[in-house]
C-alpha cells in the first residue's frame, strides 16, 4: 500500500522529475518547478508525521483536515 497526494495540475502537467526526502516521501514535480504531487510508499505514522510536516512549510491551507482520510486509514 502506499499514499499519494495530488496537488493542483495545469493543462498535461506530468512529473518531470522527483526527488526523494530524507524522511522517505518522494515529491514529484511539473517540468516548470512546481510540486504536484507527494508519495508517501511506506504509510506508516511517522511518514504520516512527515508529509504533515512539509506540507505546513509548504504553507498548504489546513493539512491536517486535508490528510483526515489518510490519518484514519492508519489507525486501523
Amino acid at each position: 500500500m502506499a499514499g499519494y497526494l495530488y496537488f493542483p495540475r495545469e493543462g498535461d502537467d506530468r512529473v518531470a522529475r522527483s526527488r526523494q526526502s530524507d524522511q522517505g516521501l518522494v515529491l514529484d514535480y511539473a517540468a516548470d518547478g512546481r510540486l504536484i504531487g507527494i508519495e508517501m510508499p511506506d504509510p506508516t505514522p511517522e511518514a504520516f508525521e512527515a508529509l504533515l510536516t512539509l506540507m505546513r512549510e509548504l504553507d498548504c491551507a489546513d493539512p491536517e483536515r486535508e490528510l483526515m482520510p489518510l490519518k484514519r486509514a492508519l489507525a486501523c
